[in-house]
């Protein structure tokens, strides 16, 4: 991956903040909607540059963090979150990847 395509993906630790904010408003219990307007809605909460892209790898980084299940059907999406912990968001081996491929390097930085 190129360090400009990483760049694209990256969100902004508010860009993270803002994403969950809206999850949390928008999903009470479990929430099934058509996935592609419900990730505009979201992206548009998200703010800043290439936030489509971005809003789509915050999700990715949730789910894999265990704070959101994932479900796709279709063209519909099912997010279910998982209560309040706390997580490193940092650690995503997502996140490593970008970073590595911002930074040229094996194994990421911090950030």
């Amino acid at each position: 991956m190129s360090a400009k395509e990483a760049a694209k993906l990256l969100p902004s630790r508010e860009q993270f903040v803002r994403v969950w904010r809206a999850l949390e408003r928008e999903v009470d219990g479990t929430l099934t909607s058509p996935e592609l307007p419900f990730l505009r809605r979201l992206s548009a909460e998200a703010l800043g540059a290439e936030s489509f892209p971005r809003t789509v790898m915050c999700l990715a980084v949730f789910a894999e963090r265990g704070l959101v299940t994932v479900e796709r059907h279709d063209k519909y999406i099912t997010l279910r979150l998982t209560g309040g912990k706390r997580v490193d968001l940092d650690a995503s081996p997502y996140l490593c990847a970008l970073r590595e491929g911002l930074d040229g390097t094996k194994g990421g930085s911090s950030a």
